[in-house]
């Protein structure tokens, strides 16, 4: 029983984790689109790319 539950805190921690680093990438993304496109860079991805993710919304 005891290897059920630490599966659980396992699962609940990788959750957990992926919401964070979901977050730090939206937080990237809006980040990104606020710079003036004269100091993105070439290696930023496209206005276009990064506002119409099907799975995140950056407002």
């Amino acid at each position: 029983m005891a290897m059920v539950g630490a599966a659980a805190t396992e699962v609940q921690r990788g959750q957990e984790r992926k919401n964070q680093l979901l977050e730090i990438m939206v937080d990237a993304a809006k980040s990104v689109l606020e710079r003036p496109e004269s100091r993105r860079g070439p290696y930023v991805i496209a206005d276009s790319d990064l506002k119409h993710s099907p799975r995140v919304d950056l407002g």
